[in-house]
């Protein structure tokens, strides 16, 4: 016992700053806002950040000692847990805090039944307190008054217009300072005309020299932390104070508990860190339902998509988000980066890439918030589809599926990604007998949730297949078949009616005498059931009857090819014996060719000079009559000797045949095989 109370308490706190104890940094939040106070003519500031930054800690710095602005008495007011108090609610709790900072009695709760009371009759007693000072109320959780389903009743719908009016009115004597959890245009209208005069600042990380001294300065003279382990701290928070503190409180606890005085780098570890997020739950549970739907995904994709130090496109976290049944508007996915850019919790990586600025935020995102996780969450998000799909339901229930479809689309009007509502339509549709909107939804549900429409989702393809064959669609009904199969791999259904389907192709194609489609079919159809005998066997006769038919193919070519080479053999025979007797006529052709010139030359020198003598045309004809007979014999000769004489014809078509022309002869493989072709045809 003795040594537990020696032992040191620890320095780091996890809730907020009300004394001046373990408060860092922020000096330019503090001297914007006394500097902003300091005119008679501003009387309102908004500070605004994101959840866990710190904001409820600085309000309660502005009520201490040199950081009220000069001139003030700051009393801190806090709306949490209000949003459904009444305006009068609202204002005698406001009353009261001031009363209690300013001594005062408090007022009757009765009188602020008087919308009028606090303005009239309250503040002037306060101003009477106060002699010169003005008033500043320091503001909390201001937003909370708008949230999604506010009652009638409530402050939210005269809170701020009452507001408005208290701020002109009472601009010397009141000044408001309001911490805000969202950016400024996320506010609803009349919460941004309640604004729209005041002066704004954000609050984002700690500086590093801030952040180091809020590392190292509590724990100073009990234990150490050395150059390496603040480094980390650094690259895992980026700054973050209340990230830092809660792994600040923890290496602290354990330093002690083993003895060391010293934290370095290394006991900075996955073990520890999961810890932190079990020692912070609350608040990080907190801090992260503070991000809208949208924001969510985008968060969860990115920290399955980049490790620590990288960056992941917006096509890639938006493929992602598709690959999970995600579905995000374009304005969603491509403002969303933006809008967590601007809050510091990731950081721009050149063009429409992003990555983690707070590392230790990403872990625990990917620990503790999956994308499957944030989908369910998501069902909770929107109030009216909730109500629309548990109405579907019930009338589902009792048989009334019109009303029950329309329900579920006006359920996923307010809220796309509600898996229920969408598995839901798909039964609804299915149980109608609509099978095609039915395979359609069910696909949407299994985008959505696929564990819960995988079910549905194969009976559908399985009927879709089923009525597509029955009309003799086995095209389009092996597509259904198939995507069973691609959902559930082991479905013997699905591989029988696959196999049954390319069975009943090759049936036709038999029919039709297409041997070749009929056995292509059949061996689709062994894909899916490959020990089915009767298919078995039905391949190979259709192998073995290819096989024989092929080979009276080739027997066929064979036979025509050595016709075909035969003819071309006599062609060239032919040919070669012309030759031979053109060569040995020639010289008989020239030679009496030579006689009959001789002779007629003889003849004209006889009778020269007398050129009207009728010998002179008896001489010319008796040199043709011998150059003909000369071209006759030859011819002859030539003829007897080719053995086609009354078939010239009949020669060139033999030559055409088998691809020889005028000028020579070939033996050419490739042409034998083309004029072997055209034989066939």
């Amino acid at each position: 016992m003795e040594t537990l109370a020696k032992r040191p308490i620890n320095p780091y706190i996890l809730t907020p700053l009300v004394d001046d104890v373990g408060f860092f940094g922020r000096d330019s939040v503090l001297r914007f806002v006394r500097n902003t106070l300091a005119s008679p003519y501003q009387n309102l500031v908004v500070l605004f950040g994101q959840r866990r930054i710190g904001k409820t800690s600085l309000l309660h710095q502005l009520r201490r000692g040199s950081n009220v602005p000069d001139g003030f008495r700051a009393v801190y007011f806090d709306l949490q847990g209000r949003a459904e108090h009444r305006l009068e609610q609202v204002l005698f709790g406001l009353a009261r805090e001031i009363a209690r900072e300013l001594d005062l009695e408090a007022p009757s709760r009765r009188a602020f039944a008087e919308e009028s009371f606090f303005q009239y009759h309250f503040l002037p007693l306060v101003y009477e307190r106060m002699g010169s000072d003005r008033l500043l109320v320091l503001v909390d959780e201001f937003d909370v008054l708008s949230g999604e389903a506010v009652e009638t009743h409530a402050a939210y719908h005269s809170f701020f217009a009452y507001l408005q009016d208290l701020l002109i009115d009472e601009q010397r004597g009141l000044a408001f300072v309001f911490v805000v959890g969202r950016r400024l245009d996320e506010l609803p209208s009349r919460i941004k005309a309640t604004f729209k005069s005041a002066q704004c600042k954000s609050i984002s990380v700690l500086d590093r020299p801030a952040a180091t001294r809020l590392i190292v300065e509590p724990a100073r003279g009990d234990v150490r932390f050395a150059d390496d382990a603040v480094e980390r701290l650094l690259e895992l928070t980026s700054g973050h104070p209340y990230f830092l503190q809660l792994l600040c409180y923890e290496l602290f606890d354990r330093a002690l508990r083993s003895g060391r005085d010293e934290v370095r780098s290394e006991h900075v570890s996955d073990e520890v860190l999961e810890a932190v997020m079990e020692l912070g739950m609350g608040g990080l549970a907190w801090f992260w339902d503070e991000f809208p739907p949208a924001e969510r995904f985008i968060l969860s994709s990115l920290a399955h998509l980049a490790p620590e130090g990288e960056a992941a496109t917006l096509r890639e976290i938006g493929t992602a988000l598709r690959e999970h049944g995600v579905r995000l508007q374009g304005m969603e996915l491509s403002s969303a980066p933006m809008v967590l850019s601007e809050w510091g919790i990731i950081r721009p990586v050149g063009n429409d890439a992003f990555g983690f600025r707070v590392e230790f935020l990403r872990r625990w995102i990917l620990a503790k918030h999956s994308l499957e996780e944030a989908k369910r969450e998501l069902e909770r998000v929107s109030a009216r589809a909730v109500r629309d799909y548990e109405a579907g339901r019930g009338h589902h229930h009792e048989g009334r599926l019109d009303d029950a479809r329309l329900l579920y689309l006006r359920a996923l009007a307010a809220n796309p990604n509600h898996a229920r509502a969408q598995l839901g339509l798909a039964q609804a549709h299915y149980e109608s007998g609509d099978i095609e909107a039915a395979t359609d939804a069910f696909e949407k549900a299994y985008r959505l949730d696929p564990e819960s429409a995988r079910d549905g989702l194969t009976a559908a393809h399985r009927d879709s297949g089923v009525a597509h064959e029955a009309e003799g669609r086995y095209d389009q009904a092996r597509p259904h078949y198939q995507r069973v199969l691609d959902i559930v791999p082991d479905d013997i259904g699905g591989r029988h009616r696959l196999r049954d389907s390319w069975r009943a192709t090759a049936g036709a194609h038999l029919a039709s005498g297409r041997w070749e489609q009929a056995a292509e079919a059949y061996r689709e159809a062994l894909r899916y059931v490959p020990d089915d005998m009767v298919i078995q066997r039905a391949v190979v006769d259709l192998e073995q009857r290819h096989l024989e038919s092929e080979t009276l193919r080739q027997r066929r070519l064979q036979l025509e090819r050595a016709v075909l080479e035969t003819r071309l053999r006599e062609e060239q025979g032919r040919r070669r014996r012309l030759e031979e007797t053109a060569a040995d006529a020639l010289p008989t052709f020239l030679a009496i060719a030579a006689i009959s010139a001789t002779g007629v030359a003889v003849g004209l020198a006889m009778v020269g000079g007398m050129l009207n003598s009728p010998w002179v045309p008896l001489g010319v004809g008796a040199y043709l009559v011998a150059i003909s007979g000369a071209f006759v014999w030859t011819r002859s000769r030539l003829s007897r000797a080719a053995g086609i004489e009354h078939a010239p014809p009949q020669l060139e078509s033999n030559r055409a045949a088998v691809g020889i022309d005028t000028a020579g002869s070939s033996t050419d493989t490739e042409r034998i095989h083309r004029a072997s072709r055209g034989r066939i045809l």
